[in-house]
């Protein structure tokens, strides 16, 4: 008897303590209701404080928005992050996502794909979306459509109107799965019964991204890929370049082409004619950007070691899902590289562009010009640091069809030795150690049957070593 009332009074107190609990926690989301007559954030950071340390998730969650915003309390971070982290390893999954945006705000995309991951592993539509999300673009991951796809499809079963939109755009253009113009329509209208608005914008697109390319754009490509660098070297063999590029020849008017390509960086979904215009002061670039000759920029970039490095351009720029309000860009991991071949100047390479409305990297393009004329009046004293230790070393274009051309400079005679390996360590192409004196060098790689993929191209030089990821289409 004593035992049954013993567990009376204990069921009591526990139903009791939550009722409190509960009662304080309405209190508290109260108090946070913007223009609400008793809207107070600091007292309700009191009280979600108060049911946190007693183990309601909920309140651990509603304390870690509050940090996240500074709302009622000071902003921090890293306070955010730890409450989000107790509530969701409380059991409110909904903390996981909060995470997770925090962290993609911030720019550290590996861990919030970590986060969208543990709710995904816990069967929620928005984790799936997420971890899709994530996948599809190669946020804090390896790039794969395949599995963004299978996510977006679970979600949108579950009438998730975001993962609709992406379901429709992954059958629209064939990413992940079998191109499918009635499924994608289908999912897109899902979606748009929702209110999606860019479910809406793509219903009324004429063409899919990744329209083939033909006509113009498949001239325009050709002509780009005749900019990148000097051709018609031998294949797999190094090729020193006799007339190497001097300062003061850089500054003058570039024309060719900046090639969009899709997240897999296996499509081609856009190709802007390019127009650059550059004046050199001791190490500082000025002049102009000019694409299609309607989008115009001034430039603002630092030149080293025959490299351009781009310092916060920004610019806005229109794409196939942006053509009413342009995306503002800014000029991110947009290094440029120089190089000379007889009477001919180039510059090439890799850029991506960040896009400050969805906190991310864009998709990656390639950019390919030939010195139309120069300036080279316009050079005052500039002077290159040199640094013994290391060499400069590129790979363009990245990524590559059937060849990848690596470009790099000894400042001294040793030995040099290329392979490529694929992410298992397998080598797929290596070019024994060989002796070579002083100076800039090119090797075009080829390795025939070579399948579409990440590898790693690492060259020797002799007892260092650099690394490079390169992408084979």
């Amino acid at each position: 008897m004593k035992k049954l009332l013993f567990i009376l009074l204990l069921f009591l107190s526990i139903r009791a303590a939550a009722q409190s609990i509960e009662k304080t926690m309405a209190q508290a989301k109260l108090l946070m209701v913007q223009n609400g007559p008793l809207y107070n954030p600091a007292t309700a950071f009191k009280l979600f404080l108060k049911c946190a340390q007693q183990g309601n998730p909920e309140a651990m969650n509603g304390i870690a928005i509050q940090y996240k915003i500074g709302l009622g309390v000071d902003r921090n971070d890293a306070k955010a992050i730890e409450w989000f982290t107790k509530a969701g390893n409380a059991g409110y999954p909904k903390a996981w996502y909060n995470l997770g945006i925090l962290y993609k705000d911030t720019c550290d995309y590996v861990l919030s794909y970590n986060s969208f991951s543990k709710l995904s592993d816990i069967n929620e539509p928005t984790g799936w979306y997420s971890k899709a999300y994530m996948l599809y673009k190669g946020l804090g991951c390896q790039q794969d459509y395949k599995q963004s796809f299978v996510l977006f499809k679970k979600a949108a079963l579950k009438r998730y109107s975001p993962a609709m939109y992406f379901l429709g755009l992954c059958y629209r253009n064939g990413y992940g799965t079998t191109a499918n113009s009635d499924s994608a329509k289908y999912w897109l209208l899902k979606s748009s019964v929702s209110h999606n608005k860019m479910a809406d914008d793509e219903l009324q697109a004429s063409e899919t991204e990744n329209s083939d390319v033909s006509g113009a754009l498949a001239d325009k490509i050709k002509a780009a890929q005749k900019h990148s660098l000097p051709q018609k070297q031998p294949i797999n063999q190094y090729t020193k370049i006799e007339s190497n590029l001097q300062t003061n020849q850089i500054a003058g008017t570039y024309t060719g082409y900046l090639i969009t390509y899709d997240w897999s960086g296996k499509h081609v979904v856009q190709t802007n004619s390019l127009n650059i215009k550059l004046k050199l002061n001791k190490e500082i670039l000025t002049g102009t950007w000019k694409e299609d000759d309607s989008t115009n920029v001034p430039i603002n970039a630092i030149l080293k070691e025959k490299e351009i490095n781009f310092n916060g351009m920004k610019y806005h720029k229109k794409s196939h899902y942006n053509l009413t309000s342009p995306d503002l860009l800014t000029f991110q991991n947009a290094k440029l590289q120089f190089a000379k071949n007889r009477d001919t100047i180039y510059l090439a390479g890799n850029i991506q562009m960040f896009s400050n409305t969805r906190k991310e990297p864009s998709r990656p393009m390639y950019l390919a010009l030939i010195q139309t004329s120069s300036d080279a009046d316009s050079i005052k004293s500039l002077t290159i640091g040199t640094d013994e230790t290391e060499i400069i070393a590129k790979a363009y274009p990245n990524p590559f069809n059937s060849i990848i051309n690596l470009s790099f400079q000894l400042k001294e005679d040793c030995k040099v030795e290329t392979q490529l390996l694929s992410l298992q360590g397998s080598v797929v192409y290596h070019n024994p150690s060989i002796n070579l004196e002083k100076g800039d060098y090119t090797i075009p790689i080829q390795i025939p049957s070579l399948a579409p993929g990440v590898y790693i191209l690492k060259l020797q030089y002799g007892f260092k070593v650099k690394i490079i990821k390169v992408v084979k289409l």
